[in-house]
């Protein structure tokens, strides 16, 4: 069967491991669903198409695409093998995410962390909005709590001043959440039937060896089976059922509530404002470029032009870090590829 066939035709970040090869595993049972696995390797993904195949007793709606989110170029490789295989694809399921103990650097020269968590996913949603606006699809950012832990650092993105394994994961995950934000104020503006919603899988309640009850997360290396399969099923409930095609732009948690985004302390707008007010010596070296560009029709008012131009001509970029700029350096090696 061809992608047109099927309702829904789902790619899954990280979908090769945790929440999101469950999460796989419950959308791939519905014959309605066409659902692209994302893994690291292909060896990765055919392992999780045939254990999906073994658990459902099928693997006909089942796919995958092979890339590696620490590598920028395989990321664009993989949007334009999603975009000419899956025309019809109109879920994007931004689940992939890595916790490194120390600091590590990608072969693109950044710091791993925010490269495959954030980075990665930037680029790919910038590549496939041709798909995606195409057809009336959902964008879905996975959450998670520990957003709301740090403000972020400016001067060190990259965290090569200071790593901590938890604040960097915790910094990328802010930035998927101001990037959710400002991609939804982008398809809103130019009338683009692409709904952008963050879903905060939350943390589950667990009974430890002496009963009592302990707090998980899907960040936990202690997070049971029992609670991975709960997460997912709410995220597959979510993405097959009607809610999403109704809302854009909002904070939700597993159930589909909207919860209070001031109260977790996530503020694009406040993210322009607070670089907007600085004076050039001290504005953030990456600023709007690092977390907006090309998602840069954000609206908040009547000042919100004014405050991005004033953030765009306050920041000056001091790493290599700028998302245009590595989606050009892609977009290059690919041409001269192909000469």
């Amino acid at each position: 069967m061809t992608s047109s066939s099927y309702k829904r035709t789902i790619l899954i970040t990280g979908a090769t491991d945790g929440i999101g090869k469950q999460t796989a595993l419950d959308l791939a049972a519905h014959p309605d669903n066409l659902v692209i696995i994302h893994g690291r390797t292909e060896d990765k993904c055919i392992a999780t198409k045939d254990w999906i195949g073994k658990e459902n007793g099928n693997i006909s709606n089942i796919d995958f695409v092979a890339a590696d989110f620490a590598v920028l170029k395989e990321v664009a490789m993989m949007a334009e093998e999603v975009e000419r295989r899956f025309p019809e694809l109109n879920v994007l399921l931004c689940n992939a995410g890595v916790l490194y103990p120390r600091r590590m650097e990608t072969k693109d020269g950044m710091e791993s962390t925010f490269q495959v968590n954030y980075l990665a996913h930037y680029l790919l949603c910038n590549l496939l909005l041709p798909v995606l606006s195409h057809n009336r699809s959902n964008v879905i950012v996975v959450g998670s709590v520990l957003h709301t832990w740090p403000s972020l650092d400016w001067a060190d993105v990259q965290a090569e001043k200071e790593y901590e394994k938890y604040l960097q994961y915790s910094r990328s995950k802010l930035m998927c959440h101001l990037m959710a934000f400002a991609l939804h104020r982008r398809m809103n503006i130019a009338r683009q039937h692409v709904n952008v919603n963050i879903i905060e899988l939350g943390k589950e309640k667990e009974p430890n060896n002496n009963g009592r009850l302990r707090t998980t997360s899907a960040l936990s290396s202690s997070m049971s089976t029992l609670s991975i399969c709960r997460q997912a099923g709410n995220l597959a409930q979510l993405i097959e059922g009607s809610c999403l095609e109704k809302m854009s732009g909002k904070y939700l948690d597993p159930n589909g509530k909207q919860m209070r985004i001031e109260e977790e302390g996530v503020s694009a707008s406040d993210t322009i404002k607070e670089s907007a007010r600085m004076p050039p010596k001290i504005a953030p070296p990456v600023c709007s470029s690092l977390v907006f560009t090309n998602f840069d029709q954000i609206s908040d008012g009547e000042s919100s032009p004014k405050l991005m131009r004033s953030a765009s001509e306050t920041c000056r970029p001091t790493t290599q870090i700028i998302p245009r700029a590595a989606m050009r350096s892609v977009s290059v090696e690919k041409n001269n590829n192909n000469n």
